[in-house]
């Protein structure tokens, strides 16, 4: 009787559910039932890999493997997360791992997401954590000319993951990953025919091509000569005064002003 009342004690304390790191439930992927989406022609080329890729439902969007986030920051970043995608129609994933599954990262980024049923454009972040030593990556998924490849191209990428890599290197993957997040959203918000950076406090900010300044420099220049120049001419004009205006009419002398008044003294012998 001891013993199953301990195994009832046991089975409660396993079925109540607990505030835990997050984690993420995967599906499983058979030859017959391979799980991708109908855009992938599954033959033997591609069979083994899509296989060895974690099947997950394309819902979730926050998928840490590693247990790297709070349950409460997972719910934040997938708010974030949906909302981007809601604005966008861009999906946006985020996988934390620690088991690449025999790839090397790049190919563990792709293969995630074309393998899953995310949609055709969407951008996907992976935090690998490999011991001591962290790697991140960051695709962009989508048709040459889609809006994807538009708003994240390669140096944006760079810039973005060298933002955000402080944080990852001392252990801030929240922190990390939020940056992320605000930084693909401010990139998509910008327009995309412009061109933007992210300055060394993490903010988006226009880059004046050298031309524009060569331009913009010259313009003022060619201002100021002008005016300098104009100003020059002013002051070298000589000052016209009219006689008329300073002779008395009744006795035909020159009259003077106050300031140029001349005292004489007159000795009558």
């Amino acid at each position: 009787m001891k013993y199953i009342k301990l195994l009832i004690v046991f089975i409660l304390f396993i079925s109540i559910p607990k505030n835990c790191l997050a984690s993420t439930n995967t599906l499983t992927r058979t030859r017959e039932k391979p799980l991708v989406p109908d855009r992938v022609i599954v033959d033997e080329n591609n069979i083994d890999e899509i296989l060895l890729t974690p099947a997950v439902s394309s819902n979730e969007k926050i998928y840490d493997f590693a247990e790297l986030y709070t349950e409460e920051e997972e719910k934040k970043l997938y708010q974030k997360a949906i909302n981007y995608t809601n604005n966008s129609s861009i999906d946006l994933v985020i996988v934390t791992t620690k088991d690449l599954r025999g790839f090397n990262l790049e190919k563990y980024t792709y293969n995630f997401y074309d393998y899953n049923l995310f949609n055709r454009e969407g951008i996907i972040f992976v935090i690998y954590v490999n011991g001591n030593k962290n790697e991140i990556y960051m695709g962009n998924i989508g048709s040459s000319s889609s809006v994807v490849f538009d708003v994240y191209t390669d140096k944006r990428i760079n810039q973005t993951l060298e933002y955000i890599y402080s944080d990852i290197k001392q252990g801030n993957y929240y922190s990390a990953t939020d940056n992320y997040i605000k930084t693909v959203e401010g990139f998509y918000n910008l327009n995309k025919n412009e061109n933007y950076l992210i300055n060394k406090e993490g903010k988006i900010v226009k880059s004046i091509p050298w031309f524009e300044l060569i331009i913009f420099a010259s313009a003022i220049t060619i201002i100021v000569t002008i005016l300098f120049s104009y100003k020059l001419r002013i002051n070298k004009l000589p000052t016209v005064y009219s006689l008329d205006d300073n002779i008395n009419e009744a006795t035909m002398m020159v009259k003077f002003t106050k300031d140029e008044l001349i005292e004489t003294t007159t000795d009558k012998k």
